[in-house]
């Protein structure tokens, strides 16, 4: 930039700019199987990853992301309460996308399907059912994979992908790990339902089972527990619900992972 002072004297002074990349905003929403739109849980629930750059993610809750243009992957495990007992998990995928405008991403438990894998022995009721994304990245030949892990006996799963996202860079696997039930418990009656006890598996294992009967405990306080008779009963504690701490972000990051070679 040239800047005339008169007298025929003049000043040069030297100008840059930096460019911002080509930025859009990328939002995201999630409907649980009861048609009830999924704010931000405890955990993120959402991922955006991108297939131009393997280290660009996106790991959060739903809502508005600012994204580089580019192609990206959106995955989503969308929980829906059922009354009485665990939710349901449902994985919705949209495996490719063309981010070249602001665009609106709906991602509906509703789609899912039932997936599921069927041991051979029929006593192995227990054990996990896994379920894993994988996206494949051609800069390096290697992958990136989103795993769910979930209770068969109280976690129904559902699987989806967005019509019209299909991509040669996305697979769904999933397997079981089956086996006997170490610890189980069983509410009796004309509805009996079986419970998930599986948080109690580094305690002490009990050493005989059978029918126990039941008494409340309230949060299990020392007040509460000398209220009741519990003993040679299986007494119930009401713990405090989790809460969200902190703020989970809404930004991208980039991060130098280890991806795994595509099998």
């Amino acid at each position: 930039m040239i800047t005339s002072q008169g007298e025929g004297i003049s000043t040069r002074t030297a100008v840059s700019i930096a460019q911002e990349e080509e930025m859009y905003d990328l939002t995201v929403a999630l409907t649980d199987r009861d048609g009830h739109p999924q704010g931000p849980m405890n955990l993120p629930t959402v991922s955006v990853q991108s297939l131009d750059d393997p280290d660009l993610l996106y790991w959060g809750p739903p809502g508005t992301i600012r994204l580089p243009k580019g192609r990206y992957g959106v995955h989503a495990s969308i929980q829906t309460a059922r009354a009485g007992q665990e939710p349901s998990y449902s994985l919705i995928s949209a495996p490719e996308l063309r981010l070249d405008h602001s665009l609106h991403v709906g991602l509906d438990a509703r789609l899912g399907r039932p997936a599921s894998v069927t041991p051979p022995d029929p006593a192995a009721v227990g054990g996990v059912h896994s379920i894993v994304r994988l996206t494949k990245f051609a800069s390096c030949g290697c992958s990136t994979a989103y795993f769910q892990e979930l209770d068969p006996r109280f976690n129904p799963a559902y699987v989806a992908t967005l019509p019209g996202t299909a991509s040669d860079t996305f697979a769904l696997v999933q397997s079981r790990r089956a086996s006997e039930v170490v610890l189980g418990l069983t509410v009796a009656g004309k509805d009996g339902f079986g419970v998930n006890v599986s948080g109690f598996l580094n305690s002490p294992t009990p050493t005989s089972g059978g029918p126990l009967r039941a008494v409340y405990g309230g949060e299990g306080t020392a007040e509460d527990l000398a209220k009741i008779d519990a003993r040679g009963k299986l007494v119930l504690i009401e713990s405090p619900p989790i809460r969200r701490t902190g703020r989970l972000s809404s930004e991208p990051r980039r991060s130098k992972r280890p991806v795994a070679p595509w099998p």
